[in-house]
């Protein structure tokens, strides 16, 4: 079905009405609406009004729901395909599938083959509409959203997969601006790209409900997964559960999987698994001046070339990044580079406050400092019930390394890490102010080349240890200065309640 027989009148549109519901998906022989079967009977709306397949004389939108359209109004069960947005008035450069300013109901539709400047498959304009079982599929647009573009809007888009569509900027997906706060459940993003920020999506001053959601094999070169920016004091805060990033690439920017800037996200029960930053930072995640909010999450195999194979913080005096990691899994993430591949697990840079509560680094890899963590300038990290064990680092700090920065660590256990070089465990360069360690465990750690198989300290007074262990490591406790009480060192160590009886560690 075409929307006019006049094969020059591009404007013409399927105009959606009020208590008129359109059904497609039928064979004909059908007794009851349910009968019917849209994925076998595939009905379409197209915006190809001339027939010649050139999309540059299709209509420039194949559906249109006006402001005040309700949900009275229902299209359902059709293929829209076809339109060009490429006029030359506002409105016709949006929104080439559908074009929305309404709240009708959309269900069981495929958006597929459109083109606009912005949302190519649909555009959405001070809209709450509810999007189900729709499928958004190789649409295209010249600047935001491939899939879908929301502009103010808040629509509920539930089982929906938006696949291989396109951006040339910003949300190759979806992309979402000016206080939009779409709810998204069991919908999937594979396969999208953009030319700049947010592969699959892309959130400016808008703050996304997700659940259940799967962002995959997506790519961009900021943000291959998600990118969220918080623009002059407004709020890009997504709230995700239950939501996988996977196989997701920043091509020649930051953030394989998230990219935050200004952005508080929450997290809870999320998997950021094999994603990567081809050149730069944040295999995982990228913040900056951002504070996400992570519970329950895993954070593995992911790769950057540069600083923070897992996770990359940085901030200014002003805007710091303060990320809260709680029950937080970092699992075999690599900074790759010999020369600046830094924080295999995590990597905090200039004006950052990590608080880590019972976190695990664990197998993680640094082609330079800082297999587990590193820790750089102006950094105040405090670690509570976290665990290093097993990572390497070809240079120094196997578990964890700290250049003029000051972590706080208390109950902290590093063991089974490497270090080629110096500080299998960890090590620390001009820190001037003792790190305060309380009930911390080194045992076992080693540096195969270097010194300080427990801990390395380049200064004279650069550790205080309290009710610590170290034990075990190879091939010696502790290097550099410092104080160490009521403490169980191998060797025996100077200092007020030390001893040197073994603790039988198994």
């Amino acid at each position: 079905y075409r929307p006019t027989p006049d094969p020059t009148n591009r404007d013409a549109t399927f105009v959606l009405k009020n208590g008129v519901a359109l059904y497609g998906g039928f064979a004909g022989n059908e007794n009851l609406r349910k009968e019917r079967d849209w994925n076998a009977n595939s009905t379409y709306l197209s915006g190809e009004i001339q027939d010649d397949g050139m999309f540059s004389n299709n209509s420039y939108h194949v559906v249109f729901a006006e402001t005040g359209t309700d949900g009275t109004a229902v299209l359902d069960g059709f293929v829209i395909t076809g339109g060009n947005a490429d006029g030359t008035f506002l409105q016709d450069t949006h929104g080439g599938g559908m074009i929305n300013f309404g709240d009708p109901g959309i269900a069981n539709c495929t958006f597929t083959g459109n083109r606009a400047r912005l949302g190519g498959g649909l555009f959405n304009q001070g809209s709450a509409s509810v999007v189900t079982g729709c499928t958004f599929l190789q649409n295209t647009a010249r600047e935001d959203g491939g899939g879908m573009y929301n502009d103010g809007s808040n629509p509920s888009i539930q089982a929906a997969v938006f696949e291989d569509n396109t951006a040339s900027l910003n949300g190759g997906g979806m992309s979402n601006w000016f206080t939009s706060s779409p709810y998204l459940k069991g919908v999937d993003f594979v396969n999208n790209s953009s030319g700049t920020y947010g592969g699959a999506i892309m959130n400016y001053n808008s703050s996304p409900i997700m659940e259940e959601v799967l962002i995959s094999d997506n790519t961009s070169a900021e943000g291959g997964g998600m990118y969220s920016w918080g623009v002059s004091g407004g709020m890009s805060d997504p709230k995700m559960k239950n939501v996988t990033f996977e196989f997701n690439t920043a091509t020649a920017g930051d953030g394989g999987a998230l990219y935050n800037k200004f952005s508080n996200p929450t997290l809870k029960f999320v998997t950021i698994h094999a994603n990567q930053s081809v050149t730069r930072y944040g295999g995982g995640i990228y913040n900056v001046s951002s504070s996400p909010k992570l519970e329950d999450v895993t954070i593995s195999n992911n790769t950057s070339l540069k600083a923070g194979g897992g996770m990359y913080n940085t901030g200014t005096y002003t805007d710091r990044s303060t990320p809260s990691p709680l029950r937080v899994v970092f699992f075999g993430n690599v900074a790759s580079s010999v020369s600046y591949g830094d924080g295999g697990g995590m990597f905090n840079y200039d004006w950052c406050s990590p608080t880590m509560t019972d976190v695990v680094f664990q197998e993680n890899s640094a082609g330079h400092d800082g297999g587990g963590m590193y820790n750089n300038q102006a950094t105040f990290a405090l670690l509570r019930r976290v665990l290093f064990t097993g990572n390497f680092s070809d240079n120094h700090g196997g578990g964890l390394f700290n250049t003029a920065a000051y972590p706080d660590l208390e109950n902290v256990t590093f063991y089974g890490n490497t270090a080629n070089e110096n500080g299998g465990g960890m090590c620390s360069w001009a820190v001037i102010d003792p790190l305060s360690m309380v009930n911390v465990t080194f045992v076992n750690n080693t540096t195969v080349y270097g010194d300080g198989g427990g801990i390395f300290n380049s200064t004279t007074n650069g550790y205080s240890l309290r009710n610590a262990i170290v034990w075990g490591n190879s091939p010696t406790q502790i290097v550099g200065g410092g104080t160490v009480t009521y403490s169980a060192i191998q060797g025996g160590f100077g200092g007020e309640g030390n001893t040197s009886v073994d603790p039988l560690l198994e």
